[in-house]
């Protein structure tokens, strides 16, 4: 069974999402994008996210999406990510249980010490 990502540190206070994408799977903007979903989820323990809401969270972690409504649309037809209604307005979306066994796996092949 795949080991969830950690959501703070040695100290016990909580991990920013730059210093979880040095933990998480992030070789290209999908990756990522499914990184902070799961760190917006699993960390922040938000329902559901927006595209907004991964942007925010992508400039916190001073990444750049060339679109990211793309990128979302793309990992929910790959059925990592499913719309869950609307928040605030805009389409929500929330990890699928194979999306979050795409980010635990992949993680499990990452260096801990890094």
């Amino acid at each position: 069974m795949p080991l969830a990502l950690p959501g703070a540190d040695a100290t016990g206070k909580k991990i920013g999402p730059g210093e979880f994408l040095t933990k998480a799977p992030s070789s290209n903007q999908s990756d990522q994008a499914l990184s902070l979903g799961y760190y917006l989820e699993k960390v922040e323990e938000m329902q559901s996210f927006t595209t907004g809401d991964l942007g925010k969270v992508a400039r916190e972690a001073k990444r750049k999406f060339a679109n990211i409504s793309d990128v979302v649309s793309k990992l929910a037809a790959r059925g990592l990510l499913m719309s869950v209604g609307n928040k605030e307005g805009h389409r929500a979306y929330s990890l699928t249980a194979s999306g979050e066994e795409y980010v635990e796996k992949s993680e499990s092949k990452i260096d801990p010490e890094k």
